[in-house]
């Protein structure tokens, strides 16, 4: 008798723990945001994100990158490539249509003021240095870019096999990317990557497979990257993700995200991605910052097209969208029949649901951030 009271009385404290977290019409509103608090909490994340990139803007890194890119060619004979791998190589050919040879790019290329042009040395063998003087916040300093090729893999460019219209050349699996200023690292990556295979191309300069770790800037002003990374390696699906720390004067923010879509991936005759059918299904989950300001943001998207290979019309969907600001929260949603008349479309289609009852379109919430921001 005594121990079906005393289980009773566990039972009656569950129920009562369980009724204070919720009620018949959902979770508590005190777990959620006013509308106010919503605009106060987005406005501070995106503040601290302004702080962020008005730190790079102002930073030795981005001075010296935008001087580099200033600079003419080093070769018309080189051609620069990260997308849909990242790679640099020399070719023979008068334009990038005609290229034939290609290989990596190594040697080393020293900027001469007096020509406006680069000289080159065919040292070192395994990777390629630019060298020039950058004088843009004072006095001369001396710039060092180098990429480290590491080990190669043999891949094909796309083409037609039958036609013979593809060509071989090896392809870095990993390269060490660094930027010096005056002997001091600026920046300093690695990367790896592996390669599509497919039956009728074989192995294909195309990465299903890229992940970047390292720092860029130095001092008050830069990134430690963790982690970035593009994943490909599932033919219908691909992801994006990272974690990282940017760091701007005393502000630090830590970011880490994930985004991913699948859906059917087609590819022509020369084995490159030419379209895309069916459904569409991807995800979005970002946090950033830390402590009582950590931001959670992360919504489901979907897209039924009205046929198989029909993209111009169809349903998309949102869903299962959260802002979460410290223990806080609201909650959005939507979806929009495309193509729609409405110009500001899925702006107008999504709505946020607040504690105080207060529901806003994401458009109505976005001109409330501008009148706040």
């Amino acid at each position: 008798m005594k121990n079906r009271w005393l289980l009773t009385l566990v039972a009656a404290l569950l129920v009562a723990v369980l009724a204070a977290c919720s009620s018949p019409g959902g979770p508590s509103t005190a777990q959620y945001l006013t509308s106010a608090e919503g605009v106060d909490a987005v406005d501070s994340v995106m503040n601290d994100a302004v702080s962020i990139g008005n730190g790079f803007a102002d930073s030795d890194l981005d001075k010296a990158l935008q001087h580099l890119t200033s600079l003419p060619a080093p070769s018309a004979g080189m051609i620069v490539t990260v997308v849909p791998g990242f790679y640099v190589l020399f070719f023979d050919g008068d334009t990038e249509l005609g290229m034939s040879n290609r290989r990596l790019a190594t040697g080393t290329f020293d900027f001469d003021r007096i020509a406006n042009d680069w000289d080159y040395s065919a040292a070192p063998d395994g990777s390629l240095v630019l060298n020039w003087l950058d004088g843009t916040r004072g006095p001369d300093k001396q710039m060092e870019l180098r990429i480290a090729w590491g080990d190669t893999t043999t891949v094909n460019t796309y083409g037609d096999p039958t036609l013979g219209e593809r060509e071989a050349f090896e392809a870095p699996d990993n390269a060490t990317v660094t930027l010096e200023q005056d002997g001091t690292i600026l920046t300093s990556l690695e990367i790896t990557q592996q390669w599509v295979s497919t039956p009728a191309c074989g192995v294909l300069a195309e990465a299903s497979y890229l992940n970047l770790k390292g720092s860029l800037g130095t001092g008050a002003s830069g990134a430690t990257i963790r982690q970035l990374t593009f994943d490909h390696t599932m033919p219908d699906t691909v992801k994006l993700s990272g974690n990282l720390d940017a760091r701007a004067g005393s502000l630090t923010l830590p970011v880490s995200f994930e985004v991913s879509a699948s859906a059917q991936i087609t590819r022509g005759d020369d084995c490159q991605i030419n379209g895309v059918s069916g459904s569409l299904d991807g995800r979005l989950r970002l946090k950033v910052g830390k402590g009582a300001k950590l931001a959670q943001l992360q919504f489901n998207v979907a897209f039924e097209p009205d046929g198989l290979d029909n993209w111009d019309s169809g349903e998309l969907t949102v869903s299962k969208g959260r802002f979460m600001f410290g223990s806080k929260r609201f909650d959005f949603e939507g979806g929009l029949a495309l193509p729609s008349a409405d110009p500001d479309g899925l702006l107008n289609a999504i709505t946020l649901t607040f504690a105080d009852d207060d529901t806003n379109t994401l458009l109505e919430f976005i001109d409330q951030l501008n009148t706040s921001f």
